[in-house]
Parts: C-alpha cells; structure tokens; sequence
C-alpha cells in the first residue's frame, strides 16, 4: 500500500525597518512587500515582518492567503537621528517567533536595529539568510557608519546570499566584504504587479514630477532650480514634487510660496505614486548616487522618459535604451534644457518612450524576478 508524504511548503521571511503609509521609509518598504508576494506565488508561505510608527501604520490589503503581514509598534529607543533606533520589545519578541519559524529569512540590510536584530537571530537559529543592502551599506561612509560596520560586517559573512541592485553595487560589496563576500547575486527590485506601458506617445500637459523621501541626497533643490530656469524662460512646463519630509521640505514649501509653476503634491501611497508616474509626461531623478530608484524603475516601465544624472545605478542602461536624457550631476540648468528638448520634440518624446519600453521589457522582467528567487530561496519550481 502506497503512504502519501505531505510535503511542507517552505517558509520565507521578509524583513525590512519600518512599513509606512507615507513612504516615510522609501523604496525598501515597497521592495519587501514586492519580494513576499512573489515567494508566495513561488508556493512558499510569505510572511512580512516590518515596525510601524503611531498614525503612519500602512492600509495592507494583500489578497493572497500564502502571505500574512507581521507589523509591530516601533519607536526610538536610542537618540540618533534616521531610523537607526527604532525598535520594541514587543516587536523584539515577535521577531524572535517568526526567525525561528522561518526557513529562509530575507532581510533588507541597514545599520537599523530591527534589521540587525532579525541578522543575530538567523545567526542564532542557522536559518538561510539572504541579505539585500539597497545601497545603503556601501553609499554611506561617514566615521559612525564605518564604527557599526565593524559589529555587523562579521554577522552578514555566514549569508547564503547577497543580493546587489547593480554590477556597480555587486562590485562595492565585495570591496565592502573584505575579500570574505558571500555569494552576490545582482538582481534589481521587483515592479509592482501588473504594471503595464502606457500607450501614449506623446506629452499631454507639461507635468514634470519628482518623486522621493525629500531628503538632502535625493537633491530636491536642483529640481527646484530647474523649475525656477523653466519659469525664467517663459517655458510651458509644471513641476510637481511628491514626498515626505526628510529634513528638505522647507525648501520645497518656499519654493511653492512664488506663483509660477511648482507645486508640492504632498504625500503618496504606493498605489499612488505608481499613478501619479504613469500619468507624468517626464519623471526626474537628482539623487547622488541613486543605487537603483524604485520610482525611476516605474517610470521606465511604465514608458515614461526620464532624466537622470550621471551618477544614477541606471544611467548607463538609460543612456544604451535612448529611455530619457543623462545629464551631470549637480547641474539644474541641464535637468531643464533635457525637460524642455523632451517636452518639445515629438520625435525625441517618443523615441524615449519606445526606449523605456524596451529597457523593461529587456531587463525588469517578472519571469526574471522569480526565477532568481526561486534560486536563491533553494526551491524547485
């Protein structure tokens, strides 16, 4: 007689600081909740562990029976800026359920506790742990960051994996290592599901928009000062800013006091901000040393031209798809002349809007998203 073996379906799960209402925590937030819905579609049960802050807890509606949210009351425990401190002992207890639960645990890497402490306990426990750093364990270097890298360098050598956004990023991770890398797998950050190119070619009205955490690396000023150049000109063009505060919203609210044309649009959800791209005729990124740009991803897939600086993760891949304008960075004067020559050329528009087009199709590719976590979550698809 024939016993029937059940076999249990695999455990994943996804770590990340802080989920948030406001995109108070950017692009990593966004990425979890992303990577958990995919290792549930890979037939895994998905669990997102995240702390939430009093009156910025996010509306989760995740239609799929294999992936739960386990958010839990953080606040700051230790008085530094940034969300370095974050953390509770109720969300400390939680997590050490769900890591020994776990079969893999994918954290999204920071000098945060609630990060490090999900690293300790996969430790702790021996669970397969992937790692996955969104740039911000190479493209932050100061005194301090060097100090903590010292406790969390020796923790993150054990990972079964990293997980690097770019060749650039792969390739200061292993300098970052000390020649004791793990294994780096580069793979850029999912797009929201079902995301599609719109159909439209052309501009409709001018609207030109930035959207990111307005924090003093995401340079808001310099669209600002692209503004205030468009404006001089007598240019037909709106600026919009999206974006919570992080330290430069004063700029932006004096900017908006002048009647002209910018304005800030305040803050957004995620099924939000993925609208307002899409409906944009021309997406700017001014970040230094932007490690991808979930934003930026969305406006390629979506058609929509860009202009990045040269320093962007995506600049080169930009530049190869003819997907927008690369200009210097740090040079508002060039982010206006490329929205301009953009918004005023038929022909540059849509060959821009082929351009992204393809790039997506090329390189942001679902089929390519689930097979890489498939590979490195050790399951049999």
């Amino acid at each position: 007689m024939l016993r029937t073996v059940s076999v249990r379906r695999k455990r994943v799960l996804n770590v990340v600081t802080l989920a948030s209402s406001t995109g108070k925590y950017g692009g990593p937030y966004d990425t979890s909740v992303r990577q958990a819905l995919l290792a549930s579609e890979l037939g895994c049960d998905s669990t997102l562990f995240a702390g939430v802050l009093k009156g910025d807890e996010p509306e989760v509606n995740i239609d799929c029976e294999s992936l739960r949210s386990s958010f839990h009351r953080v606040r700051r425990l230790l008085p530094v800026r940034g969300f370095i401190g974050f953390h509770s002992w109720t969300a400390i207890r939680a997590l050490v359920t769900e890591v020994r639960n776990a079969d893999v645990v994918h954290v999204s890497v920071s000098r945060e506790l609630v990060p490090i402490s999900a690293v300790i306990l996969a430790v702790v426990f021996r669970k397969r742990m992937l790692v996955q750093t969104h740039g911000m364990m190479t493209s932050r270097t100061s005194s301090m960051h060097r100090l903590l890298d010292l406790l969390i360098r020796p923790l993150l050598i054990g990972a079964a994996g990293v997980i690097a956004l770019t060749s650039t990023e792969a390739e200061e991770l292993e300098a970052w290592f000390h020649r004791s890398s793990p294994p780096i797998s580069i793979l850029g950050n999912p797009l929201p599901r079902g995301l599609h190119p719109r159909s439209r070619d052309a501009p409709s009205r001018g609207d030109v928009v930035f959207i990111a955490r307005l924090h003093p690396r995401k340079r808001v000023d310099l669209f600002i000062g692209a503004a205030n150049m468009s404006h001089r000109n007598g240019w037909d063009e709106k600026y919009s800013v999206v974006g919570p505060d992080e330290g430069d919203l004063h700029l932006v609210h004096s900017a908006s006091q002048d009647p002209g044309n910018f304005f800030y649009e305040g803050t957004l959800s995620s099924a939000g901000v993925t609208e307002r791209v899409r409906n944009c005729d021309v997406f700017v990124l001014s970040s230094e040393n932007e490690p991808w740009g979930n934003v930026l991803a969305i406006a390629i897939a979506s058609g929509v031209p860009v202009v990045v600086p040269e320093s962007a993760a995506l600049a080169k891949r930009v530049r190869e798809y003819g997907a927008g304008i690369v200009v210097p960075d740090n040079d508002s004067t060039a982010i206006a002349i490329a929205v301009h020559s953009l918004l005023n050329s038929s022909e540059k528009y849509k060959t821009a809007c082929a351009g992204a087009r393809n790039f997506a199709k090329l390189e942001l590719s679902l089929e390519h998203q689930l097979t890489e976590l498939s590979r490195l979550y050790e399951l049999t698809i």
